[in-house]
C-alpha cells in the first residue's frame, strides 16, 4: 500500500487564491518583524509566551540567568 504525504496542502483553485498563494511565499517576515518598533516587539513576544508554554519557559530561564537568580533558592 502507498502512502503519500501532501505537504504543501490543496492547491489554489482559483486565479485570486493562486495569486494569494504566490504573495504569501513573497512575503518577507524577517525584515517586516525586523521593521516593527520595541514596544512591538514586546507585546508580540508576550502574547506568543502567554500561548505557548515552551516559548514562555525558555524566556523565563533567560531573564533568570540574566538576573543571576538561582533557581535552587
Amino acid at each position: 500500500m502507498a502512502v503519500a504525504l501532501d505537504v504543501a496542502g490543496p492547491a489554489p483553485t482559483s486565479r485570486s487564491s493562486r495569486r494569494a498563494a504566490l504573495v504569501d511565499e513573497d512575503i518577507d517576515i524577517r525584515a517586516f518583524v525586523a521593521s516593527l518598533d520595541h514596544e512591538a516587539l514586546v507585546e508580540l513576544a508576550m502574547e506568543q509566551a502567554d500561548a505557548d508554554w515552551h516559548l514562555r519557559e525558555r524566556l523565563r530561564a533567560q531573564a533568570i540567568s540574566v538576573a543571576g537568580v538561582d533557581r535552587e533558592m
